[in-house]
């Protein structure tokens, strides 16, 4: 064998560890807080990813009437578990009251008080593995 197909073969190697090792995260649920779905229906948690709106508790807080609002969109939202994350995230920030993302629409509604900054719910999100690809503010 020459040298330039020893190499070859080990940058294919290595680049085949690296997409498993990629999988492994992904399917385990260490890769974005989603638990493998693709999107749709997931397999792995039997849900259409927004159990959350038929009664499943999230710990959601009551608004009211006039609760300033943030509309966030945001990628890579598959399953029920994803939302969760998003959720989770969004209601852990200071001044964020109650956060309800929709996975089939790609977005979450953050309803706070006193102002929240809107890098710190982004990075938030971000830090779970979404992508947030803007930020309004409802008025």
């Amino acid at each position: 064998m020459r040298p330039i197909d020893i190499g070859i073969l080990i940058v294919v190697a290595i680049l085949l560890l690296l997409a498993l090792r990629s999988a492994i995260r992904h399917y385990t649920g260490k890769g974005g807080g989603c638990c493998g779905c693709s999107g749709g229906s997931c397999g792995s948690c039997g849900s259409d990813g927004n159990a959350g709106a038929r009664g499943e508790d999230l710990s959601k807080k009551a608004v009211t009437a006039g609760t300033p609002s943030k509309i966030m969109r945001i990628e890579g939202m598959h399953c029920a578990n994803c939302k969760k994350s998003v959720e989770k995230a969004l209601t852990a920030q200071n001044g964020v009251i109650r956060a309800d993302a929709d996975v089939d629409r790609g977005i979450a509604r953050v309803f706070y008080e006193n102002g929240v900054d809107d890098a710190k719910l982004q990075e938030a999100v971000e830090k779970e593995g979404f992508v947030v690809k803007n930020i309004e503010t409802v008025v």
